[in-house]
């Protein structure tokens, strides 16, 4: 519940709930879509960009249609 996210993070739960998909991207939390509902869970874990991110060599991930899915910063 966003409310227990709220209290684990020490943020407002309005504020959780206008940025999950921001904190989805810093992964704070994890979105499951269950039909039309969103769940999110608070995670501990970095997510796959942010460690190919800190890869000194140009990485870039491509699909099976062979179009680019991810660019690391480098």
């Amino acid at each position: 519940m966003i409310r227990e996210i709220s209290e684990k993070c020490g943020i407002h739960r309005q504020t959780i709930a206008r940025n999950l998909d921001v904190m989805e991207l810093l992964g704070l939390v994890r979105k499951i879509e269950i039909g039309n509902a969103k769940k999110y869970y608070q995670i501990n874990t970095l997510p796959i960009s942010a460690l190919i991110d800190f890869a000194s060599d140009l990485i870039i991930i491509i699909n099976s249609h062979h179009v680019i899915e991810y660019i690391n910063k480098p």
